[in-house]
């Protein structure tokens, strides 16, 4: 049973029988009773609600330092292919996971959807 239409329900039992006969007992439970129950679900349906918009914002902000760091990364990598002692051929490109030109130039790379060559000159 989905829970919005548990606490429909409870809502509906809360308000009939509090303006009908708040002193009558349903099946060993007081209206007293209920309507706790049903505070204590409301409460803990807040506290739920607080921790999701925490969380929210959390993951905005989270984002949002993700872009800022994207931008700072591609900086520091144009400016590594600009520098005149390193650029795309230097140990440092190859170290920060990219692949040099001179290994894009001897064909060390394909793609990874091409099959590995096998040693007996079949490609199967």
């Amino acid at each position: 049973m989905p829970t919005n239409h548990i606490a429909e329900t409870a809502d509906n039992i809360n308000l009939g029988w509090s303006g009908c006969c708040p002193d009558t007992i349903f099946g060993g439970v007081t209206f007293q009773y209920h309507q706790s129950g049903l505070m204590a679900y409301r409460d803990t349906e807040t506290e739920v609600a607080w921790h999701e918009n925490q969380l929210a914002g959390a993951r905005a902000r989270r984002d949002l330092q993700r872009d800022e760091l994207n931008g700072v990364n591609q900086r520091c990598v144009h400016g590594l292919l600009c520098h005149p002692e390193h650029g795309d051929d230097s140990p440092l490109y190859g170290q920060w996971g990219y692949t040099r030109r001179s290994d894009r130039s001897s064909g060390l790379t394909r793609p990874d959807n091409e099959p590995p060559v096998t040693g007996d000159g079949s490609n199967t």
